[in-house]
């Protein structure tokens, strides 16, 4: 099966009992696997199946951004995935924490916010506001949360905990479409136009890594 584009893409992690070379990815309302190359598809939701992630007992976990706003529990088996918040703000790329709470950007009054997700229950909690418009986000390796302002190119820290942001890194070359960090603590920076990433070494280096061809 040939899929034109991927919406985004998680590795399971190690507890889920699932060995590598495994990872999940998201395409319109699929959800699929791909597994040594192989694709197959394990779910569907609704339409508009984006960010995607694990908790750490290997549960999975869809959200619905632009085409709706919704944030699923997957079942890997097979079976019918549960819908457990909605009305989120447009949460996009979300990341989990080690406490296996999900921390997602989403719009809201006056700017962008932050959304705490309980997977559990579904509550949720704006735990920082009053940013620029954000669409992606990511733990580094200390546990640090980060989002990404796509328009302007600002990495900003956020302190879930307290509210409080610091604007780490500003990238040349706007807009940007998602961001993550590898275990040394090197973050990379998709582009949302150009086949591009940016990359910022641990020790504050920027360099830029083509990936593919425009065309």
């Amino acid at each position: 099966m040939e899929w034109p584009s991927i919406a985004a893409i998680s590795a399971a992690r190690s507890s889920a009992g699932i060995s590598a070379p495994r990872s999940y990815s998201t395409i319109a309302r699929l959800v699929g696997v791909i597994d040594n190359g192989e694709v197959r598809v394990v779910s569907q939701t609704e339409p508009g199946a984006n960010p995607l992630g694990f908790t750490s007992d290997g549960t999975l976990y869809v959200g619905i951004a632009v085409q709706g706003d919704a944030l699923y529990r997957v079942p890997l088996d097979g079976s019918e995935p549960e819908r457990i918040a909605s009305d989120l703000g447009n949460m996009n790329a979300f990341a989990v924490t080690d406490d296996d709470l999900i921390l997602g950007p989403a719009a809201g009054d006056g700017g962008g916010v932050v959304l705490e997700v309980d997977p559990v229950d579904g509550t949720t909690e704006v735990v920082a506001s009053g940013l620029p418009p954000i669409f992606a986000s990511a733990m580094d390796p200390e546990g640090g949360y980060f989002v990404l302002a796509s328009a302007t190119g600002e990495v900003i820290e956020v302190d879930p905990d307290t509210g409080s942001s610091e604007t780490v890194a500003t990238l040349e070359g706007a807009p940007f479409d998602n961001l993550a960090f590898a275990d040394d603590g090197t973050l990379y920076v998709s582009h949302f136009t150009t086949p591009q990433i940016t990359a910022i070494d641990p020790d504050g280096t920027t360099r830029v890594i083509d990936v593919g061809t425009t065309g």
